[in-house]
């Protein structure tokens, strides 16, 4: 199980981080000397998995099968960038370009030791760097390859010293501060994430990869859905209208402490999806960890249907108006697109959904985040349910954002109703697309509407046939969802950092 986990973890990765992880898993050295003969063998080469949360020595079919690589692939991207640069091996470790900001330590001058030496020190700072914990980009996870470490470290002195007490604790030697950040930087790495997207074609236009003509169009259909929520939220504010908006938090994990032990082991997913009325103020968070859902569209599908059926049922048949993001996976797609429909249906009220245009996606419960990130500072989480109390403090003035802490019972199977199995406003090629797509309304007639532009008029999707209200979906789960073995025996090593009063949450873990 170990390795089919190891299996699917590698082949997850970007091509260039796949070339990462061979070399801070390969030791690659010299032989110290030459057999005699025509010997061809001119490095030796070691192999380390981690299993059972430790680095383990492995042989080299071991190691090759494992991750389903040829053996001269290994050898030629361990090479590459585990040595020094010498007989023409490509080392862009090497060549890296520092930072005019990171000086270099005076008593440690890395490139004077012999080559053996700073193959053995590099190494081991390749594999430190892999026992960190890393997370994608929430913001933009489909721009960019960078990893984050966790917000344990305040910059990279901190980092640096963290690494200086880990090689003093296992009597190895460590790297000037200057070699450090080479590999920090080549590695792709970084300690803290973007404070806001990224926008694709506002970038590509800055440098010269996006034309002026569509940048400029680009601009006015910001602008164009800046000005219609800005209508709309004037509208609610006159009560002619409920406005919401919906996104999702970054990732948060569980436990965290200030123990050392929280660096090198995988820890418990939460994650918190938001919806904020404009005009009310009343916010709405529902968090839930991995074991009780995933980030799939019933979730996000069953939080807004809750949501709404909860806060909106009761205002005499009032027109909603949504506003999220782009995200299809999250926001645009025909299980979402079927529990909205539902829900306009059952309430017999019109409901309107508009996407914001990618890059520029700011909105009000950006703000509830910003105020849930401030109060988990310098904070212990031992459980996920800690989330729930931080976000309740979080904000005392006009009143506490109402939070629902969610378990798989709350997650319905809305694919089931079968309203619609596409929203696709086209069939043939050439057709629109989902991803073209600027607002949906849904009625309780049973019909969906959609526009490709928000100053077009709206369209009706093709359907099967007369739709009437259907009963409630099914649960989707029917128990709680198991985490990893190797995830499992890392939080059980972390209760010796957690107070005993925690420690049952994650006996009772399962695992797959």
């Amino acid at each position: 199980m170990e390795r089919s986990d190891l299996f699917q973890n590698f082949w997850d990765l970007s091509w260039k981080e796949k070339q990462v992880f061979v070399c801070s898993h390969v030791e690659v050295r010299k032989p110290k000397e030459k057999k005699e003969g025509n010997s061809r063998r001119n490095y030796s080469f070691r192999y380390f998995l981690n299993l059972s949360g430790k680095q383990v020595k492995v042989c080299k079919q071991f190691f090759c099968t494992t991750l389903c690589l040829k053996e001269w692939t290994v050898h030629t991207w361990a090479k590459k960038k585990c040595l020094p640069h010498d007989e023409g091996t490509d080392d862009e470790f090497n060549n890296a370009t520092v930072p005019m900001n990171e000086g270099r330590d005076s008593d440690e001058e890395d490139l004077d030791e012999p080559e053996e030496r700073v193959t053995e020190k590099k190494c081991f700072l390749l594999q430190w760097f892999d026992m960190l914990q890393k997370l994608p980009s929430h913001y933009c996870r489909k721009d960019t390859k960078k990893l984050y470490l966790e917000e344990r470290w305040k910059n990279k002195t901190d980092l640096y010293e963290t690494y200086k007490a880990f090689a003093a604790e296992q009597n190895k030697s460590a790297v000037s501060r200057t070699f450090f950040c080479q590999v920090f930087h080549q590695l792709n790495l970084s300690i803290f994430s973007p404070k806001k997207d990224q926008c694709n074609k506002c970038v590509g236009h800055k440098s010269g990869n996006v034309s002026q003509k569509e940048w400029e169009q680009h601009i006015l259909d910001k602008d164009r859905a800046r000005i219609e929520k800005d209508s709309d939220k004037s509208r609610a504010l006159r009560k002619d209208i409920i406005c919401l908006c919906m996104d999702l938090q970054a990732v948060k994990v569980s436990p965290l402490t200030n123990a050392s032990a929280m660096y090198y082991k995988t820890k418990l997913c939460s994650h918190n999806f938001t919806v904020y009325n404009l005009s009310s103020r009343h916010c709405c968070c529902f968090w839930f960890n991995e074991t009780e859902a995933d980030l799939s569209a019933n979730t996000y599908g069953s939080c807004i249907y809750n949501y709404l059926r909860k806060h909106c049922s009761s205002t005499a048949r009032t027109p909603i108006v949504i506003y999220s993001n782009n995200c299809c996976n999250q926001n645009k797609n025909h299980v979402v697109a079927n529990a909205l429909l539902h829900t306009s249906i059952e309430l017999e009220v019109e409901i309107t959904q508009k996407y914001l245009i990618k890059g520029h996606t700011q909105m009000e419960c950006d703000s509830v985040h910003a105020a849930i990130e401030r109060q988990l500072k310098n904070q212990n989480t031992f459980i996920p349910h800690d989330y729930v109390k931080h976000t309740v403090e979080a904000r005392k003035k006009p009143f506490p954002y109402d939070v629902e802490y969610i378990d798989y019972n709350f997650i319905l199977d809305f694919d089931k109703l079968h309203y619609y199995d596409s929203i696709r406003p086209g069939k043939k090629p050439g057709d629109p697309v989902v991803n073209d797509i600027q607002c949906l309304k849904y009625c309780p007639d049973g019909k969906i509407y959609s526009k490709l532009n928000l100053d077009d008029s709206f369209e009706e999707l093709p359907s099967k046939g007369p739709i009437t209200l259907k009963s409630d979906p099914p649960n989707l789960w029917s128990s709680r969802l198991p985490i990893p073995k190797s995830k499992y025996e890392n939080l059980q090593d972390l209760k010796a950092v957690i107070p005993k009063d925690y420690h049952q949450f994650y006996d009772n873990l399962l695992t797959c």
